[in-house]
């Protein structure tokens, strides 16, 4: 009897871990979904210093001789933005990759979680 007590508290024991890691997988996605919106913030943010270096651009070219070195500012400056949007599609590419390796764990406590139900 005491071999079927034990088994039933490791069962118990089993059960209570893989809660506390379905509550921390919850915490890690909703840090993923933190993570996807600051990422979205950047590459508008990057849009909107591309659309400032394009008009600076313009206004260098129209101020012709004067301008030249302000047209060459707004070079770098866009080149930046454009920095800007290949980093966020870098990292959002990691996130949804690391959103997608957290699914596929979340299913696979699952299993685990049905199971060890099913023997207790």
């Amino acid at each position: 009897m005491d071999k079927y007590n034990e088994v039933f508290s490791d069962v118990d024991n089993i059960k209570q871990h893989t809660e506390r890691i379905v509550a921390d997988t919850d915490l890690i996605k909703k840090s993923i979904s933190a993570y996807n919106a600051l990422i979205k913030e950047i590459d508008n943010i990057a849009t909107k210093i591309n659309l400032i270096a394009i008009n600076a651009s313009i206004e260098a070219s129209r101020a012709g001789a004067n301008g030249a070195t302000f047209k060459i500012i707004s070079e770098e400056i866009r080149g930046l933005a454009d920095d800007s949007h290949n980093a966020a599609d870098s990292t959002r590419a990691v996130s949804q990759s690391d959103e997608e390796t957290l699914t596929h764990l979340i299913s696979e406590i699952a299993i685990i979680s049905e199971n060890v139900s099913d023997v207790h």
